[in-house]
């Protein structure tokens, strides 16, 4: 059995770009996301200052991955959401789940 995928991705967003338009552009990609092979889902969240953006998505398997990875670009539906990113400060990680932990519940 192999080991579920998470896709780290961190960028900075172009400086002209507000962080709802980014958000609205991202929400946009998420149904393309969801047709590819071995999604399971998808987080984007941003640092406390602002400056940079983190983008997760856990798939099942590193192949899944890295097909989608290399899918994404040539997207029409991620086309805006692409164009927001200043393309310098994208750092891209592929990375296979070793532990995993059961949230805590808050039931008594």
């Amino acid at each position: 059995m192999e080991n579920p995928v998470i896709e780290l991705v961190i960028f900075k967003a172009k400086e002209e770009i507000s962080a709802e338009a980014l958000k609205e552009a991202a929400a946009k990609t998420t149904p393309v996301l969801q047709k590819m092979d071995g999604f399971l889902d998808r987080e984007l969240s941003i640092a406390e200052n602002e400056e940079k953006w983190v983008d997760i998505v856990h798939w099942q398997n590193m192949n899944s991955a890295k097909k989608a990875a290399k899918a994404f670009d040539n997207e029409p539906d991620c086309q805006e959401f692409i164009a927001m990113i200043e393309a310098e400060t994208i750092t891209m990680l592929h990375c296979n789940s070793v532990l995993t932990s059961v949230t805590k519940s808050n039931t008594i």
